[in-house]
Protein backbone atom coordinates (compact mmCIF):
# COMPACT_ATOMS: atom_id res chain seq x y z
CA UNK A 1 0.00 0.00 0.00
CA UNK A 2 2.86 2.81 0.74
CA UNK A 3 4.51 1.41 -2.35
CA UNK A 4 1.68 2.29 -4.39
CA UNK A 5 1.16 5.91 -2.24
CA UNK A 6 4.39 6.70 -2.99
CA UNK A 7 4.78 5.78 -6.79
CA UNK A 8 1.61 7.87 -7.13
CA UNK A 9 2.95 10.84 -5.37
CA UNK A 10 6.39 10.98 -7.42
CA UNK A 11 4.04 10.30 -10.79
CA UNK A 12 1.68 13.23 -9.73
CA UNK A 13 5.01 15.33 -8.68
CA UNK A 14 6.82 14.28 -12.51
CA UNK A 15 3.89 15.74 -14.00
CA UNK A 16 2.75 19.06 -11.98
CA UNK A 17 6.40 20.36 -12.13
CA UNK A 18 6.65 19.63 -16.00
CA UNK A 19 3.72 20.75 -16.77
CA UNK A 20 4.64 24.34 -14.86
CA UNK A 21 8.31 23.56 -16.54
CA UNK A 22 6.24 23.77 -19.88
CA UNK A 23 5.12 26.98 -19.08
CA UNK A 24 7.47 28.66 -18.27
CA UNK A 25 9.25 27.44 -21.61
CA UNK A 26 5.96 28.72 -23.73
CA UNK A 27 6.74 31.81 -21.76
CA UNK A 28 10.16 32.15 -22.48
CA UNK A 29 9.54 31.59 -25.94
CA UNK A 30 6.75 34.17 -25.98
CA UNK A 31 9.88 36.37 -24.53
CA UNK A 32 12.43 35.61 -27.01
CA UNK A 33 9.82 35.90 -30.00
CA UNK A 34 8.86 40.22 -28.30
CA UNK A 35 13.04 40.55 -28.05
CA UNK A 36 13.29 39.70 -32.06
CA UNK A 37 10.57 42.05 -32.70
CA UNK A 38 12.32 45.03 -30.34
CA UNK A 39 15.19 44.67 -32.21
CA UNK A 40 13.70 45.05 -35.92
CA UNK A 41 11.54 47.86 -34.53
CA UNK A 42 14.89 49.36 -32.75
CA UNK A 43 13.13 49.73 -29.53
CA UNK A 44 16.23 48.83 -27.52
CA UNK A 45 14.73 49.63 -24.00
CA UNK A 46 11.88 47.42 -24.99
CA UNK A 47 14.72 44.16 -26.06
CA UNK A 48 16.56 44.30 -22.80
CA UNK A 49 13.38 44.37 -21.02
CA UNK A 50 11.89 41.41 -23.20
CA UNK A 51 15.29 39.37 -22.59
CA UNK A 52 15.38 39.92 -18.94
CA UNK A 53 11.79 38.57 -18.81
CA UNK A 54 12.83 35.39 -21.52
CA UNK A 55 16.17 34.56 -18.85
CA UNK A 56 14.17 34.52 -16.08
CA UNK A 57 11.53 32.18 -17.70
CA UNK A 58 13.84 29.93 -18.62
CA UNK A 59 15.78 29.63 -14.92
CA UNK A 60 12.29 28.82 -14.25
CA UNK A 61 11.62 26.25 -16.32
CA UNK A 62 15.17 24.76 -15.47
CA UNK A 63 15.33 24.79 -11.82
CA UNK A 64 11.64 22.57 -11.88
CA UNK A 65 13.49 20.06 -13.54
CA UNK A 66 16.28 19.86 -11.76
CA UNK A 67 14.89 17.88 -8.50
CA UNK A 68 16.43 14.27 -7.69
CA UNK A 69 13.54 13.04 -8.97
CA UNK A 70 14.20 14.45 -12.21
CA UNK A 71 17.80 13.72 -12.36
CA UNK A 72 17.00 9.71 -11.61
CA UNK A 73 13.87 9.87 -13.52
CA UNK A 74 15.94 10.80 -16.62
CA UNK A 75 18.39 8.38 -16.08
CA UNK A 76 16.14 5.36 -16.28
CA UNK A 77 16.63 3.61 -19.52
CA UNK A 78 13.54 3.99 -22.12
CA UNK A 79 11.02 4.90 -19.48
CA UNK A 80 13.52 8.39 -18.44
CA UNK A 81 14.12 9.15 -22.48
CA UNK A 82 10.85 11.41 -21.74
CA UNK A 83 12.43 13.16 -18.77
CA UNK A 84 16.10 13.48 -20.57
CA UNK A 85 14.30 15.42 -23.43
CA UNK A 86 12.60 17.98 -21.52
CA UNK A 87 15.73 18.72 -18.90
CA UNK A 88 18.01 18.52 -22.17
CA UNK A 89 15.12 21.71 -23.54
CA UNK A 90 15.05 23.45 -20.58
CA UNK A 91 18.93 23.43 -20.71
CA UNK A 92 19.33 24.95 -23.82
CA UNK A 93 16.71 27.30 -22.90
CA UNK A 94 18.92 28.70 -20.13
CA UNK A 95 22.09 28.81 -22.88
CA UNK A 96 19.98 30.50 -25.24
CA UNK A 97 18.92 33.18 -22.60
CA UNK A 98 22.33 33.50 -20.70
CA UNK A 99 24.56 33.38 -24.36
CA UNK A 100 22.89 34.28 -27.22
CA UNK A 101 20.10 36.87 -26.17
CA UNK A 102 22.04 39.15 -24.66
CA UNK A 103 25.29 39.15 -27.71
CA UNK A 104 22.20 39.33 -29.67
CA UNK A 105 20.71 42.51 -28.10
CA UNK A 106 23.96 43.91 -27.76
CA UNK A 107 24.38 43.91 -31.58
CA UNK A 108 21.76 45.32 -31.48
CA UNK A 109 22.36 48.32 -29.25
CA UNK A 110 25.31 48.67 -31.91
CA UNK A 111 23.02 49.09 -35.04
CA UNK A 112 19.85 51.05 -33.45
CA UNK A 113 19.55 53.96 -35.98
CA UNK A 114 20.59 56.73 -33.54
CA UNK A 115 24.26 55.17 -32.81
CA UNK A 116 23.98 53.63 -36.55
CA UNK A 117 23.99 57.75 -38.33
CA UNK A 118 25.55 60.68 -37.81
CA UNK A 119 24.02 64.34 -37.93
CA UNK A 120 24.55 64.83 -41.35
CA UNK A 121 22.71 61.16 -42.39
CA UNK A 122 26.01 59.82 -42.79
CA UNK A 123 26.56 56.08 -41.77
CA UNK A 124 29.00 55.10 -38.88
CA UNK A 125 30.89 52.34 -40.18
CA UNK A 126 32.74 51.53 -37.38
CA UNK A 127 29.17 50.44 -35.97
CA UNK A 128 29.36 47.39 -38.08
CA UNK A 129 32.67 46.69 -36.49
CA UNK A 130 31.15 46.71 -32.75
CA UNK A 131 27.98 44.35 -34.06
CA UNK A 132 30.18 41.56 -35.69
CA UNK A 133 31.59 39.94 -32.32
CA UNK A 134 28.85 39.40 -30.61
CA UNK A 135 26.62 38.50 -33.41
CA UNK A 136 29.43 35.68 -33.56
CA UNK A 137 28.89 34.61 -30.12
CA UNK A 138 25.31 34.68 -30.55
CA UNK A 139 25.54 32.42 -33.28
CA UNK A 140 28.00 30.25 -31.58
CA UNK A 141 25.55 30.24 -28.51
CA UNK A 142 22.82 28.84 -30.85
CA UNK A 143 25.34 26.56 -32.39
CA UNK A 144 25.76 24.90 -29.14
CA UNK A 145 22.08 24.90 -28.38
CA UNK A 146 21.29 23.19 -31.86
CA UNK A 147 24.08 20.45 -31.16
CA UNK A 148 22.85 19.87 -27.38
CA UNK A 149 19.15 19.41 -28.68
CA UNK A 150 20.38 17.03 -31.50
CA UNK A 151 22.17 14.78 -28.74
CA UNK A 152 18.69 14.55 -27.00
CA UNK A 153 16.64 11.39 -27.77
CA UNK A 154 14.88 11.56 -31.08
CA UNK A 155 12.02 9.27 -30.42
CA UNK A 156 10.44 8.78 -26.99
CA UNK A 157 7.35 6.77 -25.43
CA UNK A 158 5.84 10.56 -25.05
CA UNK A 159 4.36 12.14 -27.73
CA UNK A 160 4.59 15.82 -26.40
CA UNK A 161 7.83 15.08 -25.60
CA UNK A 162 8.90 14.42 -29.23
CA UNK A 163 6.83 17.52 -30.77
CA UNK A 164 8.99 19.51 -27.81
CA UNK A 165 12.32 18.12 -29.46
CA UNK A 166 11.49 18.44 -32.86
CA UNK A 167 9.90 22.28 -32.23
CA UNK A 168 13.08 23.18 -30.69
CA UNK A 169 15.22 21.59 -32.78
CA UNK A 170 13.47 23.94 -35.89
CA UNK A 171 13.45 26.84 -34.10
CA UNK A 172 16.85 26.97 -32.99
CA UNK A 173 18.01 26.19 -36.31
CA UNK A 174 16.09 29.28 -37.90
CA UNK A 175 17.76 31.35 -34.67
CA UNK A 176 21.45 30.58 -35.68
CA UNK A 177 20.96 30.66 -39.40
CA UNK A 178 19.57 34.05 -38.95
CA UNK A 179 21.95 35.13 -36.48
CA UNK A 180 24.65 33.95 -39.06
CA UNK A 181 23.31 35.56 -41.74
CA UNK A 182 23.35 38.94 -39.86
CA UNK A 183 27.39 38.72 -38.83
CA UNK A 184 27.77 38.11 -42.20
CA UNK A 185 26.37 40.95 -43.55
CA UNK A 186 27.34 42.83 -40.88
CA UNK A 187 30.70 41.85 -41.78
CA UNK A 188 30.26 42.76 -45.18
CA UNK A 189 28.89 45.95 -45.50
CA UNK A 190 31.52 48.24 -44.35
CA UNK A 191 33.08 47.16 -47.79
CA UNK A 192 30.32 47.64 -49.67
CA UNK A 193 29.08 50.99 -48.56
CA UNK A 194 32.55 52.50 -48.94
CA UNK A 195 34.67 51.20 -46.31
CA UNK A 196 38.09 50.73 -48.78
CA UNK A 197 37.41 54.03 -50.28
Amino acid sequence: RWFALLCGALIAYVVVTGLIARHHLEQAKSDVDQVRVALLGSDQESAHAWMKRAQSQAHSAHTWLAGPVWTVGAHVPWLGRPARVERGIAGVAVTLADRALPAAVEAGDALTPTRLRKPNGAVRLAAFGRATAPLDAAAAATDQARREVAALPHSTWLPPANHARSSASSLIGDLHRILRDAHDAAALAPTMLGGQG
